[in-house]
């Protein structure tokens, strides 16, 4: 587990907060869909920003469209996160998950 810990800190915190809650996926229940969206875009943000941190980055110094495409997956990476945190909110306000 370090070792996995050590490459993907966040999956393997994600993976940690499954086998904690002991999670078992029920379509009938709202909260587990939310919760599952809010999963997934979590995990959709850290795509941009591995783009940005190991492929725009070095670039930014050589090439000029680099900096267009960094500006473009910022804004992608707004997005998500305002994505993330809408669905926290509607988890939080409307959902329980124990109903």
């Amino acid at each position: 587990m370090d070792r996995l810990a050590g490459r993907h800190p966040v999956s393997a915190g994600q993976g940690t907060a499954v086998f904690l809650l002991e999670f078992r996926f029920d379509p009938s229940l709202a909260y587990q869909p939310g919760l599952l969206t809010k999963l997934g875009l979590t995990s959709a943000l850290l795509a941009p920003a591995g783009v940005n941190r190991l492929i725009l980055m070095p670039r930014l110094t050589d090439e000029d469209s680099a900096r267009i495409w960094l500006r473009r997956t910022i804004a992608a990476e707004i997005l998500l996160f305002m994505g993330v945190i809408a669905t926290t909110a509607y988890l939080t306000v409307y959902l329980s998950p124990h109903e």
